[in-house]
């Protein structure tokens, strides 16, 4: 391990020599301070376990899902790197990881994991590393146990062309066959309404499948019509994938009305109760009529779909909605786009949602000087000539 020369105000001259990434005193082993028991002399597995998933994921209400995926990456790192101390972890270690991952078999026969699944891996165990780091403005929690955190550098992975989002026709489509559902039962309105009702507003607000399912009408805002004539939806973080930030969304005239048809008979219980789910689907084991989310997006994809006529290999989730919204959403302002799918940069937006058609679209629409042609015509012929 690459070590340096340390002085300190007090003992200077004298000169002692540490490894490179040092831990904060305050938090050496030990310390009574330290209630969770944190040393830089644990592994990366102690840390997940004792800091990591008892606490971080706890406070940011974290699902079973996202904690299965990081201990599933840890595991890998425990796996091939045998888990040193963190104060141990080195170039080596996080090279020998990447490279490890690599050779993995993928889900496919005679195929290994691709580089965005291992770009995954490594973007979880980085985050559990950083959290053993020092803490800043994008790092509020870490632990402080390592003055210098070891980045790990993942292979690129290539952008694919966005292909998993429903045409305005597929959709036009599962409107009709939505009309003929007659599960899952014990609706709170006609099968007729809550299908329809519930595509056209996913399609219009772009959210996905859990903030859809959860929102409320209490986040139903109708308080600023001059601005906003058809009112809003507000997605609160605690409903939202990552819990990060809340999401408010601009309705427009079929939203609204998607909404507003699921009042249908209900209008009573929602003045009484405004939680109330406006389409929700119950995802707690002691509701067995409904089951979990699971359960929603295999009767979408095993049920609906195949009803509608889509064919097998364009049987997406209830996610291609939200994917067509912004590709059509693209075609009109890629920023609202970003906006509308609730995205920081614009470059997850058209990495993963919006279609290469309108970068296509807008390159052969792009202007040019005038007597461009003209003047490549001309050297054709001086090269021919």
């Amino acid at each position: 391990m690459t070590t340096r020369q340390i002085t300190t105000g007090a003992e200077a001259p004298a000169l002692c020599e540490q490894p490179f990434r040092v831990f904060n005193p305050e938090s050496a082993p030990g310390d009574p301070r330290d209630s969770l028991g944190l040393s830089p002399a644990m592994t990366l597995a102690e840390f997940f376990a004792r800091f990591v998933k008892a606490v971080w994921f706890r406070e940011r209400g974290a699902s079973r899902s996202t904690i299965a995926e990081y201990q599933q990456s840890i595991d890998y790192w425990v796996a091939f790197t045998a888990d040193p101390r963190l104060i141990d972890v080195d170039d080596k270690h996080t090279s020998d990881f990447v490279v490890a991952l690599q050779t993995l078999p993928g889900m496919k026969s005679e195929t290994t994991l691709s580089p965005h699944t291992v770009a995954k891996h490594c973007r979880h165990v980085q985050t559990c590393l950083s959290l053993a780091g020092p803490r800043g403005p994008r790092n509020k929690k870490a632990q402080r146990l390592l003055v210098e955190v070891p980045y790990l550098d993942p292979p690129e992975a290539i952008a694919e062309e966005v292909e998993d989002n429903f045409t305005l026709a597929e959709i036009e489509a599962l409107l009709k066959a939505g009309q003929a559902m007659n599960l899952p039962r014990k609706l709170p309105v006609a099968h007729a309404i809550w299908w329809p009702s519930l595509l056209l507003a996913c399609y219009n607000v772009a959210e996905r499948r859990g903030g859809m399912l959860r929102v409320t009408w209490a986040g139903l805002l109708l308080d600023r019509p001059e601005k906003y004539p058809h009112g809003r939806l507000r997605f609160g973080r605690s409903i939202r994938k990552g819990k990060k930030r809340s999401q408010t969304v601009p309705l427009n005239e079929i939203s609204r009305a998607a909404i507003e048809i699921m009042r249908t008979g209900r209008e009573r219980a929602i003045e009484l109760n405004p939680g109330l789910p406006i389409w929700g689907w119950p995802s707690g084991r002691a509701d067995r009529e409904w089951g979990s989310w699971s359960n929603f997006h295999k009767l979408f994809r095993e049920s609906l779909l195949p009803a509608a006529g889509i064919p097998p290999e364009r049987r997406f989730g209830l996610h291609g909605l939200r994917k067509a919204a912004a590709t059509e959403m693209a075609e009109v302002s890629l920023l609202a786009s970003q906006f509308l799918l609730g995205h920081q940069n614009a470059a997850t937006t058209m990495r993963s949602y919006v279609g290469r058609q309108q970068l296509n679209s807008g390159v052969q629409q792009l202007k040019q000087p005038s007597g461009a042609a003209a003047a490549l015509d001309s050297q054709q012929r001086r090269l021919f000539d």
